[in-house]
């Protein structure tokens, strides 16, 4: 589904190109749609590994900024963080920057296990104390 006019379309082949050239080790791992945002398209590669792409020029500079800080906030933070273990390089087919991830399980936002009941939300508390509004 394409969302923006100027958007890069990405596809299984697409994933499976970019992979074969830049990451042969894992081209030939299990591939499977895991989700697609307003800013990238994500696929579940092997049980272990999350592609990410991004679906437009102006997105992937998000891409960049992941792969600079995520690595520096994940000790500082008390949940876990993707841990970036690839930075694809853009090519003739996909003219952006990408990226692999760590996988990281859990369940999706908005869904409980049992199907049933109110969304099930990891709440983040800060690790100094509770937000508070000001009064």
């Amino acid at each position: 589904m394409t969302l923006h006019e100027n958007e890069i379309p990405v596809d299984e082949p697409l994933v499976r190109t970019l992979l074969k050239a830049q990451c042969p080790d894992w081209a030939e791992l299990p591939l499977s749609p895991a989700g697609a945002g307003t800013d990238n398209v994500m696929y579940r590669l092997g049980d272990d590994l999350l592609v990410r792409l991004p679906r437009t020029a102006d997105t992937a500079e998000s891409i960049r900024k992941e792969l600079e800080w995520l690595p520096r906030l994940a000790p500082l933070l008390s949940r876990p963080v993707p841990a970036p273990v690839h930075a694809g390089t853009p090519t003739d087919g996909f003219p952006l920057i990408w990226s692999v991830y760590r996988w990281i399980e859990g369940d999706r936002t908005g869904r409980t296990p049992s199907g049933t009941g109110p969304p099930s939300v990891p709440i983040w508390r800060p690790r100094y104390g509770s937000c508070t509004a000001p009064t």
